[in-house]
């Protein structure tokens, strides 16, 4: 490692120290968010993690994913499945043991050594593993950091007070006196644009079909947040994505499979494939009651089905699929 990408990483561990010494979490509840605003009017999220003062850390979540980590909250998921909705950038502060081999490596590269605590960054993206941040990605995370700290340091000082239910404590630039200010304002929840598949393609004829008094759950969007295989390239492992059935009226799984949707040209291709997969249940098994869905987006994307189907989507608990998933993963460590 050249000597200037040295420097980056040294001073992101130095601000994440000091970020650490303020203890935010002291301050700020997990429900409540901070956020930065720049003068090219990004945003920033920062959610607090340590109120059960068993873990520590800080997850930044910019305006384009921040509605789907809302939905960890608003739906309540387990940390299995709220994996799948977080993605952004994370310091966490860990017993040095929970550290992986390639983040001892960069310790050992920069000369930095901890001896109980230690400080873990991951960036968490969609489809894959969290892994260990580029470079360009060390610069971002100081720079919001830094920002940050400025929160921190008003908070500890008790110059500003908690965010109050609808709004977020927010550092955010002036254009009328060109001055950062930190203060409570609106909390800012951007407007969400859904896909919607269209059904003109697809033979929604169930006029044959029997009709059974049961709810099922149709999980289909999410990945399973293990390694399968020998998807690692590039420092970073490439996820599969799962689709399953459950009786929910009867509390049992009917079917789950792994899929590689690389293989699939895009992700309008493959939520294609997983209503053809829906209506293949449907006409293989029953109609049912209604079709339960995880989040907004599963259920944007059966809109049309469930207008031109006439069959009731809604969105609830996956419990029967999520029960199974997070025993799986419990097996697995």
């Amino acid at each position: 490692m050249i000597k200037e990408d040295k420097e980056e990483w040294i001073n992101l561990y130095t601000i994440a120290d000091e970020a650490y010494e303020y203890a935010p979490w002291n301050y700020i509840k997990e429900t409540e968010f901070l956020a930065f605003i720049d003068d090219k009017e990004d945003i920033w999220y920062a959610s607090i993690l340590g109120n059960n003062k068993k873990f520590y850390g800080i997850i930044f979540i910019n305006n384009n994913n921040i509605n789907k980590y809302l939905e960890i909250y608003e739906n309540n998921y387990s940390a299995i499945q709220a994996f799948n909705y977080q993605i952004g950038l994370m310091v966490s502060f860990v017993n040095k043991k929970d550290l992986k081999d390639d983040e001892l490596h960069l310790l050992k590269e920069l000369g930095i050594s901890f001896n109980d605590m230690a400080i873990k960054f991951q960036k968490f993206e969609k489809g894959y593993l969290p892994h260990l941040l580029n470079l360009e990605d060390v610069k971002k995370f100081s720079y919001i950091l830094n920002n940050f700290m400025v929160i921190f340091k008003h908070l500890k000082n008790k110059k500003v007070l908690p965010p109050k239910k609808g709004e977020m404590l927010a550092r955010f630039y002036s254009s009328n006196d060109l001055n950062y200010h930190t203060a409570n304002v609106d909390f800012y929840k951007p407007e969400e644009k859904y896909d919607i598949i269209s059904m003109d393609s697809y033979d929604l004829d169930f006029s044959s079909c029997k009709k059974k008094d049961i709810d099922i759950e149709f999980d289909f969007i999410n990945y399973l947040p293990v390694a399968i295989g020998t998807n690692y390239s590039s420092g970073k492992y490439k996820l599969n994505k799962y689709y399953a059935f459950a009786d929910s009226t009867n509390n049992q799984l009917i079917k789950i499979d792994i899929v590689d949707d690389n293989s699939f040209e895009n992700e309008n291709e493959y939520n294609k494939a997983m209503v053809n997969k829906l209506i293949e249940f449907i006409k293989t098994n029953y109609i049912p009651r209604s079709i339960i869905v995880r989040d907004n987006y599963s259920y944007n994307l059966l809109k049309e089905f469930k207008d031109k189907a006439n069959i009731s989507v809604k969105i609830d608990k996956i419990r029967v699929i999520d029960v199974f998933i997070d025993s799986f993963m419990k097996g697995k460590k």
